[in-house]
């Protein structure tokens, strides 16, 4: 790869980085800059916008959530939901510092990814309570378990993700499929 290559992949690394400890908002692109050890115009050079960088960043992750949905048969349960389940958890470990960034920064939502992100977890949700309208005890209990699948990617390592993957998604759908206030009350 050439120095310019590297430069640009480098830019792209630190920025991720920077975004997940500060957030979009928190992070000015001359700190990029500074941590790269180059200068803003170096930066700017190859992103003229702190949004093309963060495109950059997030562009193929949604692309490949997107993928997942559209390319996995929302069946209903369990089997549906299993599988979608299964393949957007392993796009978040695949890019797990994205994840990450994506799980704890609401500015992403003004990025214009808001609703990418909805369409990938109505798309969860429609698989474990079904489309349409559905009773709203359903429907929170799909959103919890959808939190379920989001909140390990964003707590834990991407080792310990792998090696719990059933364990996590168990946990996650179980907790739609299984449990009824009313037979605890």
């Amino acid at each position: 790869m050439s120095s310019r290559g590297n430069r640009r992949s480098l830019i792209v690394e630190e920025a991720l980085e920077l975004f997940v400890e500060r957030g979009y908002d928190g992070t000015p692109v001359s700190v990029i800059a500074s941590r790269v050890g180059v200068s803003k115009a170096a930066v700017t050079f190859y992103f003229p916008s702190k949004d093309l960088l963060a495109a950059e960043i997030l562009g193929p992750v949604f692309d490949e959530l997107e993928r997942a949905v559209a390319e996995s048969p929302v069946s209903g349960w369990p089997h549906g939901a299993w599988g979608l389940a299964g393949r957007i958890f392993d796009v978040l470990v695949d890019h797990h510092a994205a994840a990450r960034w994506i799980e704890s920064d609401q500015a992403i939502r003004g990025l214009g990814y808001g609703s990418c992100l909805d369409e990938v977890n109505e798309a969860l949700i429609g698989a474990m309570a079904g489309r349409g309208q559905q009773p709203p005890k359903d429907r929170l209990r799909a959103l919890a378990a959808v939190g379920g699948i989001w909140a390990p990617v964003g707590g834990s390592d991407v080792e310990y993700l792998k090696a719990h993957r059933d364990e996590i998604l168990h946990a996650a759908l179980v907790s739609y499929a299984w449990f009824e206030l009313e037979d605890v009350v």
